[in-house]
């Protein structure tokens, strides 16, 4: 028990100055692991579950003394909770030893409630991930200039194929809409693969508001929005919508990141697009793409990228 207590206090640390120098006013548990304590204290004290660190002691010492987990029954924990409860004690021992912690009220709210409150205030317009997307551009430096012409053309092929591609399902525009916004966040890691660099940073951290899936949606729309178009590799993500739908919204992010690449405003520039099951028509007006050329040649290259993919790029030029 002490040694998985001074490996708790080892991630703990890294932290707990932090904690102890914000400081707080009332400290309150809602973990399944804090309710079981707090049970095993009232039980053991016939009191209310508060826990301070005279009773988190003594239920420390009445489940050191048990010689197998299985006997937790006797101090009144669920038989399914038995087995983990000791390494869950020890990681709350170090939690009140590391924080200064001197009482602890359990709440019945857990991590349940708290994503019903976030979804309330996405109702109200307050979006924890919004927040969380201007974050990670103010961190990492984004241009954003660059990022909302790219945000803008995005979108604008999405309205463009929503009935034939997404059957009006207009809750992915979010995620297009943030992929699009933080296509360059690994920018600031190094050039080369920035994309591979971004999809890690989106995948694994702490982003506020997103759930883990939400986060592999973003990173998956990030790594691919660029270079080869490995639909294989995407179905191993843990992805919140269909494979289906993941590969139509990095379609729409890469000819989005295309079609601006040289970074700079294309007011003149007009692009209608359609699409039907695997096929995509751009369509340009004649004079536009044959006044840019590389733009004209990115197009061949990602037409053959598409096509490795199960996907047919036309492009079709209207008279003018």
């Amino acid at each position: 028990m002490i040694r998985a207590e001074q490996a708790a206090q080892l991630e703990i640390r890294a932290i707990h100055k932090k904690y102890r120098d914000h400081g707080w006013e009332k400290v309150l548990g809602c973990s399944g692991t804090l309710r079981a304590v707090g049970a095993g204290v009232a039980f053991l004290n016939q009191g209310n579950g508060v826990i301070s660190k005279t009773t988190l002691s003594e239920l420390r010492e009445a489940v050191v003394l048990k010689n197998h987990t299985s006997h937790l029954t006797d101090l009144d924990f669920d038989p399914t909770r038995c087995e983990v409860l000791p390494g869950g004690l020890a990681i709350v021992c170090a939690l009140f030893e590391m924080l200064g912690i001197e009482q602890m009220q359990i709440s019945n709210l857990a991590l349940r409630e708290g994503v019903m409150y976030d979804l309330l205030g996405r109702l109200r317009n307050d979006d924890a991930r919004q927040h969380t997307v201007q974050s990670l551009i103010d961190h990492w430096s984004v241009d954003i200039e660059h990022a909302v012409r790219v945000q803008k053309s995005a979108l604008e092929f999405y309205d463009q194929v929503l009935e034939s591609w997404f059957d009006n399902e207009s809750d992915y525009r979010s995620l297009l809409s943030w992929a699009a916004l933080l296509h360059e966040v690994g920018l600031s890691i190094a050039h080369a693969k920035y994309h591979e660099h971004g999809a890690y940073l989106l995948q694994y951290s702490d982003l506020a508001g997103f759930s883990r899936s939400e986060q592999s949606n973003l990173g998956a729309l990030v790594r691919w929005h660029r270079r080869k178009f490995d639909v294989m590799a995407m179905q191993n993500g843990s992805f919140q919508l269909s494979n289906k739908h993941m590969y139509r919204l990095c379609i729409l992010l890469r000819l989005a990141v295309l079609l601006h690449r040289p970074r700079t405003d294309r007011q003149e520039m007009i692009v209608d697009l359609s699409a039907c099951r695997e096929t995509i028509d751009l369509k340009f007006s004649r004079s536009w793409l044959e006044t840019h050329p590389l733009t004209r040649a990115d197009l061949k290259q990602e037409r053959r990228y598409l096509a490795l993919a199960g996907f047919k790029l036309k492009i079709t030029l209207d008279s003018k």
